[in-house]
């Protein structure tokens, strides 16, 4: 995934300060990054923008709670045994992407003969997310990872 920058800002001794903004269908969350260039050198003001930038980034980031962390252990633990052995038996695959905890969302990839097969969509449906749903009635619902 390549990014690029919505907002450009050229300060001192010709440094840049590129603002990226990374949006995830997933967490229904928008991040900015800011992205300090190496080949100048910077100046104590300078400095001091992305030493406070870091600090304050890095203390709120939003961790799993536990339950949310012992979910998705639970879910992985489901496909690798019971929805994995299933596919596996007709050539296929899955993966485990992510799991939208507001939504009740799984994200998954369908690997091996069943990435690409036109019965992809039943087995999602009428499969894994049956089967998951009735298991776990915190996910609502499966579909594939982008």
């Amino acid at each position: 995934m390549s990014l690029s920058p919505f907002k450009n800002y050229n300060l001192v001794n010709s440094q840049s300060i590129s603002f990226f903004s990374v949006g995830t269908r997933n967490c229904l969350r928008t991040f900015s990054t800011i992205k300090k260039s190496q080949t100048k050198k910077t100046s104590k003001v300078e400095e001091a923008v992305f030493d406070q930038t870091h600090k304050t980034t890095d203390n709120n980031t939003i961790k799993p709670t536990k339950e949310e962390s012992d979910l998705e252990e639970k879910i992985q633990g489901l496909l690798k045994n019971k929805i994995a052995p299933l596919l596996r038996s007709h050539g296929g695959g899955i993966q485990y992407v992510s799991f939208n905890h507001l939504t009740g969302i799984l994200y998954v990839k369908l690997t091996n003969a069943c990435h690409g097969c036109p019965s992809q969509k039943m087995t999602l449906k009428h499969g894994v997310q049956k089967i998951l749903t009735k298991i776990e009635p915190k996910i609502k619902a499966v579909e594939l990872a982008r």
